[in-house]
């Protein structure tokens, strides 16, 4: 798991690299003209948050054999995944709508590159979670065997924390 989360980390990384470079190419950032960055970026905030908190909660709730919790738990985080995805497919089409096409300059061009970055990492951490769900629904994470719910929640509580890097570096200005 260490491997995994630190190949993705120098991937996200890198994107990050690039978009620093991008901005510090630009006289002014965002560049003159462009919208402001859609508010519902704060509800997909809310709900990766929640499905990663719930998930901290699952694997509480399995180390002391509440099974019928975890089962509710995984559900629910794996809903929240579900409507953060939602979430950034709406923030998308209000970007676009608010005259910000994903041609209109680098601005607009790195935001769509992290956010759709950001994305795929989520829906590849939806199968596991669906995994994971489905064998809680089953029972099988207990007290003396929950590494399978152990390792997707450290796989969310990742990209949570590149979501918040990434959000805090698409909201700062010059």
């Amino acid at each position: 798991m260490a491997l995994l989360l630190a190949s993705l980390a120098m991937g996200l990384g890198a994107a990050l690299v690039f978009y620093f470079a991008m901005r510090a190419r630009l006289p002014q950032w965002p560049p003159p003209g462009t919208p402001p960055l859609p508010a519902g970026l704060w509800l997909s905030t809310g709900l990766l948050l929640a499905a990663s908190a719930v998930l901290h909660a699952a694997l509480r709730a399995a180390r002391r054999d509440r099974l019928v919790t975890v089962r509710r738990l995984t559900r629910a985080a794996f809903a929240l995944a579900l409507a953060f995805l939602f979430s950034q497919a709406a923030v998308w089409f209000t970007a676009y709508a608010r005259q910000m096409p994903p041609q209109l300059n680098m601005y607009a061009i790195t935001f769509y590159l992290l956010t759709g970055l950001h994305a795929l990492h989520i829906v590849g951490g939806l199968i596991p979670l669906g995994c994971v769900a489905a064998r809680a629904a089953r029972g099988r994470y207990t007290a003396g065997n929950h590494a399978g719910l152990r390792y997707c929640a450290l796989y969310w509580h990742f990209v949570d924390v590149v979501w918040l890097v990434m959000f805090a570096a698409l909201h700062m200005t010059r």
